[in-house]
């Protein structure tokens, strides 16, 4: 389970770190998925890092798609889908 956790919050900060890049365009995520942070302390205001998530993909301009529980759970219950990073650079 601690390591389900571990990887499960590796996996959400690097989506962090992507959509924060801008080359996150639409989340889609399982109704209700929540992840408590694994230290508290060190995201002081953070009780769901999954809304943390949305509203960074929100805040940036992307999309978020919720679907029925279950669906996704081979991605771990939430995917992000990606601009094509040639749209990005204007190339």
């Amino acid at each position: 389970m601690l390591w389900t956790l571990a990887v499960i919050m590796l996996a959400l900060w690097l989506v962090g770190l992507i959509v924060d890049a801008g080359l996150g365009v639409t989340l889609v995520v399982e109704d209700g998925y929540q992840v408590a942070p694994a230290n508290p302390s060190f995201l002081d205001d953070v009780d769901n890092v999954v809304d943390d998530v949305i509203a960074k993909v929100l805040a940036l301009g992307g999309n978020i798609i919720f679907v029925e529980n279950g669906l996704l759970a081979k991605f771990e219950s939430a995917a992000l889908i990606l601009r094509n990073p040639e749209h990005i650079s204007g190339n």
